[in-house]
């Protein structure tokens, strides 16, 4: 069985790496900053350096929302990096690059990512469906 889930776990693990990163970092320098702001020492630092913490907290806030959007599930993210494995059924490994439709000939599973690319839906018959026979005139 060829199964991606442990990819969906390894994004979502990344996504957790990231937020954990990032949080404790931003929480320092928006103490940190705030702390400036109420007592107005800006001798140590000046505005370069009020400057230089709120685009660090800009960072680390964009790197946190980025973790989450893995820790989400990653979207299109994993869509994207699964596209050239969709070629194969993920239940029973059968080759279906050149089957049209969005369930495996072999096993019947659905297959990922046949949504995306406009596959019909229904599920393949076993032989195609013939016209009736004309009889034949003398």
């Amino acid at each position: 069985m060829i199964d991606y889930s442990w990819f969906r776990l390894l994004v979502r693990a990344i996504g957790i790496l990231l937020i954990g990163l990032s949080l404790p970092h931003a929480l320092m320098s928006t103490v940190h900053v705030i702390d400036t702001l109420l007592t107005g020492n800006w001798s140590q630092y000046g505005w370069s350096g009020y400057f230089g913490w709120v685009g660090s907290i800009v960072g680390l806030l964009l790197q946190a929302g980025f973790g989450f959007y893995l820790l989400s599930g990653g979207g299109r993210l994993v869509e994207r990096c699964l596209r050239g494995v969709y070629g194969w059924c993920p239940h029973c490994g059968y080759d279906v690059r050149t089957i049209p439709a969005a369930n495996c000939p072999e096993c019947g599973s659905v297959l990922p990512g046949r949504a995306l690319i406009g596959a019909p839906t229904q599920m393949l018959t076993a032989a195609p469906q013939e016209p009736p026979a004309t009889p034949v005139q003398r």
